[in-house]
């Protein structure tokens, strides 16, 4: 989400008369996000309290309720001042190219289009009292905002 939050701070004045913008992303995608405090209290727990001696587990660490890239991409153009309506483009790979003009990776451009579903039923059998986010998705998208290093603020 750095990526595209530095790249709005960037283009916040040129995107704030617009009435609509087309952005290559699927209605469906999701992001797996998860806040540095759950994150580590997951480490921790996950790490001190083993379940068995022996057994391998996989932990996915971000919480179940991942963040629909549509609606993020409103969050973020709101605190931007942006009132475009977005309008979703098909995955083209020669999008590719734009929005690494933009500042964003490519490995970003594949997350726009992703749909992923994860298997938590270890971690919930292990660890009933897992740290689950509380899902606040202005303020979240806030702190993103807040904490893009400060090297692409200084060129809003």
């Amino acid at each position: 989400p750095y990526y595209f939050s530095s790249t709005l701070i960037r283009l916040k004045n040129l995107l704030r008369p617009m009435l609509f913008l087309c952005i290559p992303f699927s209605k469906q995608a999701r992001l797996p996000l998860v806040s540095i405090e759950c994150l580590t209290k997951n480490l921790v727990l996950s790490t001190t309290k083993p379940v068995g001696e022996s057994m391998t587990r996989c932990y996915f660490f971000f919480s179940q309720k991942q963040f629909n890239v549509g609606d993020l991409i409103k969050l973020f153009l709101s605190e931007f001042g942006v009132n475009a309506k977005v309008i979703p483009l098909p995955k083209f790979n020669s999008f590719k190219n734009l929005t690494k003009a933009l500042g964003i990776p490519n490995e970003l451009y594949d997350f726009m289009f992703m749909n992923n579903r994860y298997d938590f039923s270890c971690r919930e059998m292990d660890f009933p009292n897992w740290c689950d986010e509380k899902i606040d998705y202005v303020g979240i998208t806030k702190k993103i905002i807040l904490s893009t290093p400060v090297k692409e603020k200084s060129h809003a």
